[in-house]
């Protein structure tokens, strides 16, 4: 259900909560990303597209790449 309301919400809209690119699309797009079923989002295009959108922006991979290379996986 919530991520059906995302979709609607995401349908005529770049990012969340402005028309820029805020902190609150970081979360999001955070939340989207590793940590959700990513068969869920198969169905809610304007998602997908929104998380694409925030992925592909520079800053974005930049960061996850510095954020990588200081966090270690953990063992299993």
């Amino acid at each position: 259900m919530r991520l059906a309301q995302l979709d609607g919400w995401l349908a005529n809209r770049q990012f969340i909560a402005t028309d820029e690119f805020t902190v609150a699309d970081i979360l999001m797009t955070h939340v989207l990303g590793g940590g959700t079923d990513q068969g869920l989002l198969a169905p809610h295009q304007n998602i997908l597209a929104y998380r694409k959108r925030c992925m592909d922006r520079p800053a974005w991979k930049k960061t996850i790449d510095a954020y990588s290379e200081r966090v270690e996986p953990a063992e299993a």
